[in-house]
């Protein structure tokens, strides 16, 4: 499938994400992910749905103006109750600390206020973690997911350059293992669901294969989680981890055309 046709059917996942259902998107800058988490609320709100939108990359005054300019009458969404901006900082910290407990808090009272009884979409800039340098805070809150209310659909969104250069491999993989779908859109590559965690785990039996002798753990431990895996094999090389993940990550840095 040419790169076109499937940007064109990471919109239509997007668009088409079910209540009850979250998915990951992964970018390289901010005009793709506006393309597509500002489509996935322009569809939600032309088909009666609410939407929540986390602005994290910037301010939420800023996120609308960027809205508007993508042509969503943000004014009369926001006036007919079907659209709500707030921001991470709001959500997450008490005091400029973070509250993991404070953003369930903050979402349960904001749906209090809302009886349409429509379904929901949530759209978040979740690049804030990284921003804020409590990206591991992340994992815990995206483990959370199953207190989300089943009328809602939730898209998660990271810029994995940002997550290349700050982050380890085991912390990319289970980012993904904690989300329904992971969709991928760079200038490099445009993967659907699957295709970049199964790349992922190439990624690492190639390295495997140029530099240790322990493939045999990949390829034998038959799990799912590929976080798991890096775990053992943490436990295992210890040190020579170091080398493995600069192996994988030269590996996406030149499949992906990442900066």
């Amino acid at each position: 499938m040419r790169s076109s046709a499937k940007s064109r059917s990471t919109l239509n996942l997007l668009d088409s994400l079910e209540p009850s259902r979250n998915a990951l998107l992964f970018y390289d800058n901010n005009k793709t992910l506006e393309k597509f988490l500002f489509d996935y609320v322009k569809t939600g709100l032309q088909k009666g749905e609410t939407v929540l939108y986390w602005a994290g990359i910037r301010t939420a005054e800023e996120a609308e103006k960027r809205m508007s300019s993508y042509g969503i009458d943000c004014d009369h969404y926001k006036r007919n109750g079907m659209l709500h901006f707030t921001s991470y900082d709001d959500m997450f910290l008490v005091d400029g600390r973070l509250d993991l407990m404070n953003c369930h808090r903050n979402l349960f009272n904001m749906l209090k206020t809302i009886h349409n009884g429509n379904n929901m979409r949530l759209a978040t800039e979740s690049n804030w973690w990284l921003l804020a340098d409590v990206f591991e805070n992340a994992l815990d809150a995206e483990a959370t997911h199953e207190m989300i209310p089943n009328n809602m659909s939730v898209v998660c969104s990271y810029n994995i350059a940002n997550l290349m250069k700050y982050v380890s491999i085991y912390h990319l993989a289970k980012l993904m293992e904690l989300h329904n779908d992971t969709l991928l859109v760079t200038k490099g590559s445009v993967m659907l669901p699957l295709e970049f965690y199964s790349y992922l785990g190439k990624c690492i039996l190639d390295a495997l294969e140029d530099s240790f002798d322990y493939i045999t753990i990949m390829r034998k431990k038959h799990s799912r989680f590929i976080s798991e895996v890096l775990s053992e094999l943490q436990m295992r090389i210890g040190s020579h981890m170091i080398e493995l993940e600069r192996n994988i990550e030269e590996k996406l840095m030149c499949t992906l055309k990442l900066d």
